[in-house]
């Protein structure tokens, strides 16, 4: 007579401290990385992509080059370009304000950022 093996199934494969152990370090790996996104979030919002001494030229910036101003992301670029193309330059950085998404406060934070045909738009 034979005896049948048992079957692993239903069986735990890792036992109580080594299961806790994993646990415990890829819970700490989800915090960790968690909390660097948080601060890769916070400085890449804090550096504004541009500085004042680099200025963006609003009537040949390309989409790309107009998220690196502040409040303005990938949706808000691709309109101010298109809008662009389709109702030709823009003469003062009030005429942003035609551009679905542009108001006075993005208007305002902008401006030190943005050049307008090489001239400094200045501040108001």
């Amino acid at each position: 007579m034979t005896r049948d093996k048992p079957s692993n199934r239903g069986r735990r494969t890792i036992a109580g401290a080594a299961r806790w152990a994993a646990v415990g370090v890829l819970g700490l790996a989800s915090i960790a990385g968690m909390g660097w996104s948080i601060v890769a979030w916070h400085a890449r919002r804090d550096a504004g992509g541009v500085s004042a001494d680099r200025r963006i030229e609003i009537n040949s910036a390309s989409a790309a080059e107009l998220e690196l101003l502040p409040e303005i992301g990938p949706a808000l670029a691709k309109r101010i370009h298109a809008d662009r193309v389709a109702h030709g330059r823009f003469l003062d950085l009030d005429d942003l304000a035609r551009v679905e998404g542009v108001g006075p406060r993005t208007i305002s934070r902008i401006r030190p950022f943005v050049v307008i045909d090489g001239a400094d738009v200045g501040d108001d």
